[in-house]
């Protein structure tokens, strides 16, 4: 490669040489020659040749740009048919190609960086690759360490079930007044653990959805009168703000009832003493979607733990078991939908989620 294009260049040295020394040679006639030293029929033999003289350049030069030209053309085509070669099974997914185009030809420099993209670009793919492997393994641990908590939790509720049952019995028939509030408590935390359980396997079970044509407005107004009656020692407010454009839609009326109740309890435990929860819905008809907000005016969510409250367990509050927020995401996720979360200015957050129509 590196003996052609030497003789390329010595041939394009050649010729400009004699293209030079024609030209030179031609103004020094036609201008430097004395015409008065002549006889008349020599002159014109001179002016003859002068003409002549002159076309025969220009023949020449016009020769030799044509030539320059070809061959110049001639390399670049050769390399731009090397730069469409390459591209081309990169394109087929051939990350090994490179471009071979010597630094002294035409394009070269240009071959020589996108070489050096296709190795970047070959070593990130291999980090990447690493990084999915690890991945995958760690995927397949999880889901055999949830399949296998799945179980066990399966094997544990229905004890701690009749548990409970026989502690409520019993509470009920206690006479004892000292002992009857540590029997109470007992109950109380053995069904927090039967709580607890029944969402992990909540959790861990794929969930079908079952879209129904319905109401959105209808499903939220059914649920405020059911929530009245769950704030039991809190002085607790619920408004409602319903869009009047809100169409019906398909959803899966049992599962999204399930993220507003979610809601709504954790809406509850973050009031201290009174509040107000605001349930807001929200036709947005440039991005096909319907949005729920529900507004609270309690604690708020401190910044530095805003980004874990999705995460399956992460909680704040001493009576929750950290999974109403996952498995909320889950069933938005799964209807192809949106969940997130704002503080707002004065107290409290509005969680929103957004829900295709």
């Amino acid at each position: 490669m590196k003996n052609i294009n030497f003789r390329v260049k010595i041939i394009r040295a050649i010729i400009l040489v004699v293209s030079l020394v024609s030209l030179f040679s031609f103004i020094a006639y036609y201008f430097f020659f004395d015409y008065r030293l002549l006889n008349d029929e020599t002159k014109e033999i001179v002016i003859n040749t002068r003409w002549f003289a002159f076309f025969y350049i220009l023949f020449i030069l016009l020769s030799v740009f044509l030539q320059v030209t070809f061959l110049h053309f001639k390399h670049i085509r050769k390399s731009l048919d090397l730069f469409r070669s390459g591209i081309k099974q990169i394109n087929d997914g051939n990350l090994d190609i490179r471009i071979e185009i010597s630094e002294e030809r035409e394009l070269g420099s240009l071959g020589k960086e996108l070489n050096k993209i296709l190795d970047t670009f070959e070593k990130t793919q291999k980090k990447l690759q690493l990084y999915q492997q690890k991945e995958l393994q760690n995927t397949q641990k999880l889901a055999t360490i949830g399949e296998m908590s799945a179980r066990v939790a399966h094997e544990i509720r229905n004890p701690m079930t009749g548990i409970a049952r026989a502690l409520e019995i019993i509470v009920a028939d206690m006479k004892d007044t000292d002992h009857k509030p540590i029997l109470e408590e007992i109950q109380r935390q053995a069904n927090r653990v039967n709580q607890a359980i029944s969402n992990m396997l909540q959790y861990s079970r794929t969930k079908e959805l079952f879209p129904q044509q319905g109401n959105i407005n209808e499903l939220i107004r059914s649920l405020v009168f059911f929530l009245k009656n769950q704030a039991h020692d809190k002085t607790v407010n619920f408004e409602t703000d319903f869009g009047q454009d809100v169409p019906d839609f398909a959803f899966d009326h049992e599962l999204i009832e399930d993220v507003l109740l979610n809601l709504s309890f954790n809406a509850i435990q973050s009031i201290p003493d009174n509040g107000v929860i605001r349930f807001s819905t929200k036709c947005e008809p440039l991005k096909r979607t319907i949005r729920i907000s529900v507004a609270d005016n309690g604690s708020g969510i401190p910044l530095l733990t805003g980004a874990e409250i999705f995460k399956p367990f992460f909680t704040t509050s001493t009576k929750g078991t950290g999974l109403g927020l996952a498995i909320s995401k889950d069933i938005i996720e799964k209807h192809n939908g949106e969940i997130w979360f704002t503080n707002n200015q004065d107290s409290g957050c509005t969680f929103f989620f957004s829900l295709p129509a």
